[in-house]
């Protein structure tokens, strides 16, 4: 299932169907055990699994800001 999750992050992130309505910012899946979290770069996915009770906006916002400071990748 987290293969779904996984797959389906990364066509809303490619697929031009939803352009009207914006990019997607990132996708928070909460399962019965794990809290699944992907964020699109404009060239990564980063796919992140945390506790089922994590905060996903503070993991949000803190690989936002990592990724902002790295030279050759952009959120």
């Amino acid at each position: 299932m987290i293969l779904v999750t996984i797959v389906l992050a990364y066509h809303l992130h490619t697929s031009h169907v939803n352009s009207d309505d914006g990019s997607i910012d990132y996708i928070v899946s909460r399962r019965s055990n794990v809290t699944m979290i992907s964020i699109p770069t404009q060239e990564y996915l980063v796919l992140i699994s945390a506790q089922r009770d994590a905060n996903a906006q503070e993991i949000i916002m803190h690989v936002n800001s990592a990724f902002t400071t790295l030279p050759d990748i952009k959120p």
